[in-house]
């Protein structure tokens, strides 16, 4: 069940899928309100993940006051909504639910795909600020090499990539990377890093270092385990881990593990 919707295909907010919200947003006007293939009128809009067109049910017309209100999505185009992505549809989230893909999985390269590399590309400053508000260090000096690890892999074809976790994806595909030198802001990464690595040292503005005559450290950061988690009332998540550990010195203990919904 798809829980949110949005207006169009290339718009950014979405919206709950509730009465009042669907009437606010939607009012009556086509092609969101509309009759569907039985006849009757109902409301439609597109999926936030994928941006097929969805089917908006219980919101209207002989309403079921115990149901789930949720978006269905169509099995092929329609009216007024002229994207429509098969092999998109096929892996969306909301419709695979737990069927968690392979890091390997690709589709054939598709018109979503070179949406998600011009979206890639055109907003990378503002994927970048995303992912340093997530992890809790400056990805700045990092992102070019991330950036292009993703275009190697050909992330872009990736069974679990949609529309929502462009930024996430970029960090998913990245190779294991040096923290050492760069600007932490996340205090939980931090404490982390401090209680378990002998010798470092953060500076006052957030830089990683080591301690003068210790030399240089490998603290290494990888994001892992791409899920798609199933919730109460058929919603879904997506999650990540991020993992960091220490390569050289050896650490104390376990590295920092941390889980971060999409």
């Amino acid at each position: 069940m798809v829980k949110r919707f949005k207006i169009m295909p290339h718009t950014v907010e979405s919206f709950p899928v509730d009465t009042e919200t669907v009437v606010r947003v939607l009012k009556r006007h086509e092609p969101w309100y509309r009759r569907n293939r039985s006849g009757d009128l109902r409301y439609f809009a597109v999926c936030p993940k994928c941006e097929n067109p969805i089917q908006l049910v219980n919101v209207t017309g002989q309403m079921n006051p115990d149901g789930p209100q949720y978006g269905k999505h169509e099995s092929k185009g329609i009216d007024g909504f002229e994207f429509f992505d098969g092999d998109l549809l096929r892996t969306c989230p909301f419709v695979t639910k737990n069927a968690n893909p392979q890091k390997t999985d690709r589709h054939p390269l598709s018109e979503t795909s070179r949406r998600i590399i011009r979206i890639a590309v055109e907003n990378f400053d503002h994927i970048v600020r995303i992912l340093r508000k997530e992890f809790g260090f400056n990805f700045k000096a990092l992102a070019s090499n991330m950036l292009d690890d993703w275009f190697s892999a050909r992330a872009y074809n990736y069974n679990g990539a949609n529309l929502e976790n462009i930024p996430w994806m970029i960090a998913y595909f990245s190779r294991s990377t040096n923290l050492y030198g760069q600007f932490l802001t996340d205090d939980r990464l931090i404490g982390a890093i401090r209680s378990k690595v002998p010798h470092v040292a953060n500076r006052a503005d957030g830089q990683l270092l080591s301690c003068p005559g210790n030399g240089r450290m490998d603290l290494r950061f990888s994001t892992l385990h791409h899920r798609i988690i199933p919730l109460k009332g058929e919603d879904v998540e997506e999650r990540l881990t991020f993992i960091q550990r220490a390569v050289k010195p050896r650490p104390s203990g376990r590295g920092y593990k941390a889980r971060f919904s999409i």
